[in-house]
């Protein structure tokens, strides 16, 4: 992939198994897709480190990763990163084993879904031009599925008030049927 600036590769949740060899010996490397860079991956942010291969130029053209962030310092990368692509080759095959660690976005936290809206806000206000390619529909449809996700960690946590104003904002932002399935249990099984 000489021209991308980022590759992907598919992960595999530790239930589900063991990674396939990327590439097998004496085979070509596999089949892939490549999706619209930015919009697709703050539609789904959450891959792993590991799982991708990012140009030395494309690490130096965005100053690395922001030491500064805790957590979601990756996708404030990538972001960074994927703003700079037409597109992003996505490998077929499996090549990342996942182990999730608590606390982490992989683990469903919801400091994680703070910081990455915090992340999402700034990246959008530092780069206008990469806003208008991504457009305010869209925009609007990825922060509210990020709220609903969010909703859906508090539900779980049992923090039920916090859940139902997330999910709230996150249909005022753009119907979605996480918010609304949030809602739903909420209202059959209500939590502090």
């Amino acid at each position: 992939y000489p021209q991308a600036k980022l590759v992907r590769a598919k992960v595999l949740d530790e239930e589900l198994g063991q990674p396939q060899p990327l590439c097998p010996p004496g085979g070509t490397l596999p089949e892939h897709t490549c999706y619209r860079a930015l919009a697709e991956g703050m539609h789904n942010p959450f891959f792993s480190t590991s799982s991708v291969v990012v140009r030395r130029e494309a690490y130096a053209e965005v100053g690395g990763f922001d030491e500064g962030l805790r957590i979601a310092e990756d996708i404030d990368f990538f972001l960074k990163v994927m703003a700079l692509a037409p597109c992003v080759p996505m490998v077929a095959s499996p090549a990342v084993f996942k182990r999730y660690i608590e606390g982490s976005l992989g683990d469903d936290s919801e400091a994680g879904y703070v910081r990455l809206l915090e992340v999402y806000d700034r990246f959008l206000r530092e780069h206008p031009a990469s806003r208008a390619d991504i457009g305010e529909p869209e925009i609007r449809r990825i922060m509210a599925k990020l709220q609903a996700r969010h909703a859906a960690s508090q539900y779980r946590n049992g923090r039920g008030w916090q859940a139902a104003r997330t999910a709230w904002r996150s249909l005022a932002l753009s119907p979605n049927p996480l918010a609304l399935r949030v809602l739903g249990l909420l209202i059959v099984k209500p939590v502090a």
